[in-house]
């Protein structure tokens, strides 16, 4: 969950830049340090909502795969550090330098 939320977040920078129409969508947040400062903020932030949203979820117990996936309520530091990182750091780097070395016209 947090694996998500970080990609979300990552997401923000360009979707302004698309309502302000500027003609350099990926900036700071598609760096190795802008994700790592939303990874950081993703796994402070982000691990307690989820963790607050899965104690309030209680899937169809007809359903025995969404009761064994959501069977263990918590979040441990380990995967949201690695979710919030692996999410991030795996999000278009390559593509952002290369649209920032004027390689690509523009993003499909």
């Amino acid at each position: 969950m947090v694996f998500g939320f970080s990609q979300v977040v990552i997401d923000i920078e360009p979707l302004v830049a698309m309502i302000r129409g500027s003609a350099v969508l990926r900036g700071f947040t598609h760096t190795y340090m802008g994700a790592t400062l939303i990874g950081l903020g993703s796994v402070i932030i982000g691990r307690p909502i989820y963790q607050f949203l899965l104690g309030h979820f209680r899937p169809d117990p007809r359903s025995p795969l969404l009761n064994r996936l959501f069977s263990d309520r918590k979040i441990s530091w380990s995967a949201a550090i690695t979710g919030a990182f692996v999410g991030t750091y795996s999000h278009d780097q390559g593509l952002s330098a290369r649209y920032r070395k004027g390689r690509l016209a523009s993003i499909r």
